[in-house]
């Protein structure tokens, strides 16, 4: 990790244009209305895959509703008898529910384009929000996107388990984590990153998961200004917009215990103030003029 004094400048140029030069050349002599071919149908997919993804959840709240026409009984369909979930359902029954929501007709009826398993859009596990002049070709902020096919709870070889994330996703804005190396160029410390880091691991791990006390990291809660797990639901009322500051909010601010009256009897005061001096200033200033033959 590169440190406030380390002079990593020569290095960062001669990687960006190696960078640059692969990317040319992998990007050949395309002409640019060939382009459309492939950026319309991504398009598509992603506008017909949003709308399944968002018929898809009414659906399951309609299955899992008693006082819907559509609701799916567990004791009806005699999935009590197996063993249970972690959240009390049985695992048949939500089985059910799984196989129920692949039912084509749900929405046709609703004029939702029916995207088969494997069409399906990749889903964006994690946005990240960048702080500006982190990379030595932009001075803008960068987004990242982490895409996963599987959000769904599972374990994974020498590697800590994975709980289920269907229908949530990690926003991140880190735009006031780093620090200036130079009078252009951002970098993160180890903290910075590590807290970027933990913060997605621990929000994808088990709650259950040891290492995440082996590792000093806490279970993953909502920081204001800084991360928020948001639903379904929640992006589709910002329009699917996946901006991290849309979802994050205002860092939260801590209370000084001066009470508004306080402050503002505080604040016009060292206002008039300033008023005052800076008549001082204007009556001294057209005295210099005047002095010099130029009057205001």
């Amino acid at each position: 990790m590169l440190t406030p004094n380390s002079d990593s400048q020569p290095f960062l140029r001669e990687l960006d244009k190696k960078l640059w030069t692969a990317a040319d050349r992998l990007r050949s002599n395309l002409d640019a209305a060939v382009y459309k071919h492939a950026v319309l149908g991504l398009i598509f997919l992603k506008y017909v895959s949003d709308s399944f993804a968002q018929r898809q959840a009414e659906i399951r709240a309609q299955l899992t509703d008693p006082k819907s026409d559509y609701f799916i009984d567990p004791v009806a369909a005699d999935c009590i008898r197996h063993a249970k979930t972690p959240s009390g359902s049985s695992a048949a029954y939500e089985e059910l529910i799984r196989a129920e929501l692949e039912e084509r007709d749900y929405y046709i009826e609703k004029n939702v384009f029916w995207v088969p398993a494997l069409a399906r859009w990749k889903t964006v596990q994690d946005s990240a929000k960048l702080p500006g002049q982190l990379f030595t070709n932009t001075q803008i902020p960068a987004c990242i996107w982490f895409l996963t096919k599987n959000k769904a709870k599972r374990s994974r070889p020498d590697a800590s388990p994975l709980r289920d994330r269907r229908g949530e996703t990690l926003f991140i804005d880190a735009r006031k984590l780093g620090f200036m190396k130079d009078r252009v160029l951002r970098d993160f410390a180890t903290e910075d990153t590590e807290k970027i880091v933990g913060t997605f691991r621990a929000w994808r791990s088990s709650p259950e998961n040891s290492k995440l006390k082996t590792n000093n990291l806490t279970s993953y809660s909502d920081v204001s200004g800084f991360c928020k797990s948001a639903t379904l639901q929640e992006i589709t009322s910002h329009g699917h917009v996946l901006t991290p500051g849309r979802f994050v909010g205002a860092e939260d601010i801590e209370d000084d215990g001066e009470g508004f009256d306080e402050q503002m009897t505080r604040l016009t005061a060292d206002l008039k103030s300033q008023f005052i001096e800076s008549a001082k200033l204007e009556a001294a200033i057209k005295d210099n003029l005047k002095g010099l033959g130029y009057v205001l």
